[in-house]
């Protein structure tokens, strides 16, 4: 995989991010919001934690078996969050991804423009046939995204994720490549 991806979008670029953006991105979870809806994230991530996730995401997609992806505001420069291929099948052709976003650059329609981009690269770098994601009971926002990014609620997996000291519900989306419209 490419280590120098740079995709734009009207109002976006998604490329990699740096270990240089540890402290940024610790700044964008700090309310705990984004936490609480990641799973098996610490409450309060350390910039050294932080790190420590960005050198292993290099390393992954260096490998070539994943694609991390800062989501940059143009306007601004400023890195407003992430979106990461980090479930990848070839010999079956899909790939699983999740994302985040800072709380106050929600409800913009950032996510969405980014997913869509982000998809649309990744299904043809990868040859992807499909594409699945999914987000924990509860968090309506992130299905919204999917939904708005095409993709088509495909069921509950009961007790799917453990989180914070329990196991909890995941809602998973899929998308096929011939469904794809941007």
């Amino acid at each position: 995989m490419p280590t120098n991806t740079r995709l734009e979008t009207p109002r976006l670029i998604l490329r990699r991010y740096e270990l240089s953006e540890a402290q940024r991105m610790c700044d964008l979870l700090a309310d705990g919001t984004v936490a609480a809806l990641v799973p098996g994230w610490p409450e309060n991530m350390t910039p050294e934690q932080m790190q420590a996730m960005i050198k292993e995401d290099h390393e992954q997609d260096e490998k070539g078996v994943a694609s991390h992806l800062g989501i940059e505001l143009k306007k601004t420069g400023e890195l407003i969050g992430v979106a990461k291929l980090v479930h990848v099948v070839p010999e079956h052709k899909h790939g699983g991804f999740g994302y985040w976003i800072g709380t106050e650059y929600r409800s913009k329609g950032y996510m969405t423009e980014a997913v869509k981009a982000a998809v649309k690269h990744w299904f043809e770098t990868f040859d992807f046939v499909r594409m699945i994601a999914h987000h924990m009971q509860g968090n309506d926002a992130s299905g919204k995204v999917l939904l708005n990014a095409g993709f088509k609620e495909e069921g509950t997996f009961r007790k799917h994720v453990a989180h914070r000291g329990k196991y909890v519900d995941a809602i998973f989306y899929g998308i096929l490549r011939e469904e794809l419209k941007y």
